[in-house]
């Protein structure tokens, strides 16, 4: 317990001179929302420092979520993503330090392997295919992804046949 603004000033601090080019780095958008929330609440803080932080959140789930999903469309938790890469969570969910290591073992496990976003996106492909667009789409995606070759030819063939 001390008090917010004094915990937002120290990490003010502790950003230091990087303050105006810092890009802070999450993992979903629950702790903006909660920094939004909580900066409500106590009204001891310095408003800017929470209007920096938003301006220059980065979301690396929404990133990732684009090519690695569950089969329901969906992306991955903090853990599974790095299970994914080979990784195991150190430490406990939901514990932030704990959070932030990890987060930063999977954003460097992404740059030094960016072969497995090439490899689970087609799936993602696959999966959006099959239920939120159409058949024509569906159909060029599942050849392109099976390693077949697609001609415009053969693209607009399969437009004739499905809207005709």
């Amino acid at each position: 317990g001390r008090p917010f603004g004094e915990v937002l000033a120290d990490f003010r601090k502790y950003v230091g001179r990087y303050w105006e080019e810092a890009r802070f780095v999450l993992f979903g958008d629950y702790d903006i929302r909660i920094l939004q929330k909580t900066a409500e609440l106590h009204k001891d803080c310095e408003i800017s420092y929470i209007r920096q932080i938003q301006r220059n959140h980065y979301d690396f789930q929404r990133f990732i979520g684009r090519y690695i999903q569950d089969q329901n469309g969906n992306p991955l938790s903090l853990e599974h993503d790095l299970e994914v890469f080979s990784l195991d969570f150190k430490g406990h969910e939901h514990d932030a330090a704990d959070d932030a290591r990890n987060l930063m073992l999977l954003l460097l496990a992404v740059e030094e392997h960016p072969e497995i976003l090439k490899e689970r996106y087609p799936n993602v492909l696959r999966n959006l295919a099959s239920k939120k667009i159409g058949k024509p789409v569906a159909c060029l995606i599942e050849k392109l992804s099976s390693g077949e070759d697609v001609s415009a030819k053969e693209w607009q063939n399969w437009l004739e046949d499905y809207f005709s």
